[in-house]
């Protein structure tokens, strides 16, 4: 291949450490989401009582752990792992397992926070940033890519949230394309 474009550096990281490395990788520090998941995730970005006194914590709030969709899906994306975390420090939580992505979203916007811990590298890891852009806690481990990313910091980063059609997905293409 002319170019191979990476999700994040952690993923260049991996692909060096393999040797494959051929002088042709190419790190977007970022991923794509369509004009329709972007307006989703700004509906439901705001999906907090903000007039409540009760401010969320293990104690009366969930943490969403999401379901995989197979039983290998399952192992790769910890949900065993996420359900004794939680129950070890006893966070509550409930297991989603939502049939459409607005109802993903709707479901994860309504939660104190994500646990996810996945058992194999996530080279970027889309549920993390919609999390995030969500702006809900997050217990996560090492094997997620854009956790490790300069831009994880950031209040907003939507910059990194390439939507189809943008100019940054448009320079993409171009590179894509030549």
């Amino acid at each position: 291949a002319e170019k191979v474009f990476l999700q994040s550096w952690f993923q260049y990281t991996i692909f060096e450490l393999n040797g494959l490395d051929f002088g042709n990788l190419e790190c977007l520090d970022g991923n794509f989401w369509t004009k329709e998941s972007i307006n989703i995730l700004e509906k439901y970005k705001f999906n907090k009582d903000v007039d409540s006194d009760v401010y969320p914590t293990p104690d009366n709030c969930y943490y969403a752990i999401l379901d995989g969709k197979s039983q290998l899906h399952k192992k790769v994306k910890g949900v065993q792992e996420a359900i004794g975390h939680a129950i070890k420090y006893k966070y509550p939580y409930k297991v989603i397992s939502p049939s459409s992505y607005t109802e993903y979203v709707e479901e994860l916007s309504g939660m104190v926070g994500l646990i996810f811990l996945p058992t194999v590298p996530e080279t970027f890891s889309r549920v993390y940033i919609e999390a995030k852009y969500l702006d809900i806690n997050i217990i996560s481990n090492n094997n997620i890519g854009a956790k490790r990313s300069s831009w994880n910091e950031d209040v907003f980063f939507p910059n990194k949230m390439f939507m189809f059609n943008n100019s940054a997905s448009n320079t993409v293409w171009k590179q894509l394309t030549q």
